[in-house]
């Protein structure tokens, strides 16, 4: 009988102790299961002014404050080629994305928010979907989004190349001089880019 009442109090202890590492690490599975779900905001942004090369004019390139590189791709739907330049006196918001990108679905609502809110407020503002490939499903898709932007389709990579993006969904804003003036790699929202275009049109 001693030796039993010696070890309740031990086993007691080890079934308590069994039960809170299983609580743990239940709640950690829980934490990062909620964080995967979750889109997650834009993972880095540059915002800045334009800025000149060594000669008279503006840098063509790739980063905040450069001109950006021209381009001209065939829309996802007819046989319309459609060039950057053909935007020039617009801002523009150049959004790489994929039909299997869970991110770029996500925010495609907002961007078509922004881009309904912009052109009834009279601002020459549009969205350029950019599709790294050609995907057959991607028409039903945008109508079931109800995008009505216009897709583009690069699907030799191309102008990601041109951009170097390297990570979807990965998206740049433009002023109406065509000066990439904020980029962002990751989900952006509809505040967030509401903000953006405030800051640009001071």
């Amino acid at each position: 009988m001693g030796t039993e009442k010696r070890e309740q109090p031990t086993m007691t202890a080890k079934i308590i102790t069994r039960l809170i590492i299983i609580g743990i690490v239940v709640g950690t599975l829980a934490i990062i299961t909620v964080g995967l779900l979750q889109p997650a905001e834009s993972t880095s942004y540059t915002y800045g002014p334009p800025r000149t090369s060594q000669g008279d004019g503006l840098q063509v390139g790739n980063h905040t404050g450069d001109m950006a590189p021209n381009f001209t791709l065939a829309q996802l739907q007819g046989d319309q080629k459609i060039s950057l330049s053909d935007y020039r006196g617009q801002t523009v918001l150049l959004n790489f994305w994929r039909t299997d990108c869970a991110s770029c679905l996500v925010e495609m609502p907002d961007l078509q928010k922004v881009a309904r809110d912009q052109q009834a407020a009279g601002k020459k503002f549009v969205v350029l979907g950019i599709e790294e490939a050609n995907d057959l499903s991607a028409p039903q898709l945008l109508q079931r989004k109800g995008v009505s932007y216009p897709i583009l389709v690069d699907e030799r990579l191309t102008v990601g190349d041109l951009y170097r993006v390297s990570g979807i969904p990965t998206s740049f804003v433009l002023d109406r001089q065509g000066i990439i003036r904020w980029q962002t790699a990751g989900p952006i929202s509809f505040e967030t880019l509401q903000d953006v275009l405030h800051q640009i049109d001071r």
